[in-house]
């Protein structure tokens, strides 16, 4: 029990169960899954104009093409994900960067990040907050920036544990740790999925907030993450012929249901972060004035 507040255990649960259940989440997840969806093609389109210039690209590509995505993707779909970077990447080639471009594509790709925050502020019932739209958009061109340059850090960090993997393999009393190197590669895509779930859950939302609240919900989320990535998996290599019935728009339809399914993930975590805020602010929420208003601007 909070004593504080007075809040038991099973208080908190059925305060977290009960903005699960009426959180309008089928709605939620679907509208923010539409505009992440559409969002993730100009991000593709700046990703790709910025890998060519990277130290170690061929490197680097043929790593992700033969390691990376083969481990985290079923056969077919890592299939189709590399014949379109492959094809992606080489009209982009080392041409001269059109910034005007990467701008807008920057712009664009922020689109799901505001989204995303747009969907964590419905959540937020017991206040209405306001923050100006430029700031808004800033945060989320910020973030969409962040994960980037996350992204670029995350495939280094891959090229890397190739490497010391490589290396370890021609040590004969070493050499059978290298069976286990899709296991550093599942862990550091759960640590990139935290780190991204904490930046999300502290600086998205428009409501004030602690670092140690973010924590259980970002926990959780990319717990959950990484679950659904390997059952997701699992089920399109043995359970199902998608791609066989629909080719490449079978693609298109397994990436709109993992998105959709990962944003029901993220906003599961957001709410229990907003339950555990609940509990530990019973007393100012159930005393909160009738001025339900506040503009994080003058704070």
């Amino acid at each position: 029990m909070n004593k504080k507040t007075g809040i038991t255990v099973y208080d908190f649960l059925k305060v977290f169960w009960i903005r699960v259940m009426k959180g309008n989440f089928p709605l939620r997840s679907a509208a923010v899954s539409w505009i992440l969806f559409f969002s993730m093609f100009p991000f593709l389109l700046f990703l790709f104009s910025v890998l060519p210039h990277l130290v170690y690209y061929q490197e680097i590509k043929n790593l992700l093409f033969t390691q990376l995505l083969p481990q985290l993707l079923p056969k077919h779909v890592s299939n189709e994900v590399i014949s379109y970077i492959d094809k992606t990447t080489a009209l982009q080639g080392k041409r001269k960067v059109n910034y005007f471009l990467i701008l807008v594509t920057i712009f664009m790709s922020s689109n799901g990040i505001q989204g995303i925050i747009n969907g964590f502020n419905v959540s937020y019932q017991d206040v209405y907050v306001k923050r100006k739209n430029s700031k808004s958009r800033l945060i989320s061109i910020v973030l969409t920036l962040f994960f980037t340059v996350f992204i670029v850090l995350q495939v280094f960090l891959s090229y890397s544990t190739s490497i010391i993997w490589k290396y370890l393999s021609n040590v004969s009393f070493l050499s059978k740790l290298g069976q286990f190197s899709y296991l550093i590669n599942y862990f550091t895509v759960f640590i990139f999925y935290f780190v991204s779930m904490c930046m999300l859950y502290y600086f998205g939302p428009n409501h004030k907030k602690s670092r140690s609240t973010v924590l259980p919900g970002a926990i959780l989320t990319s717990v959950l993450f990484l679950l659904t990535v390997i059952g997701f998996n699992s089920y399109l290599s043995y359970f199902t012929n998608i791609n066989l019935l629909y080719g490449s728009l079978g693609l298109v339809m397994i990436m709109m249901i993992f998105v959709y399914i990962n944003v029901i993930l993220m906003l599961v975590g957001y709410e229990l972060n907003m339950s555990i805020n609940y509990t530990k602010n019973y007393e100012h929420v159930n005393h909160i004035d009738n001025n339900r208003y506040i503009n994080l601007d003058k704070q």
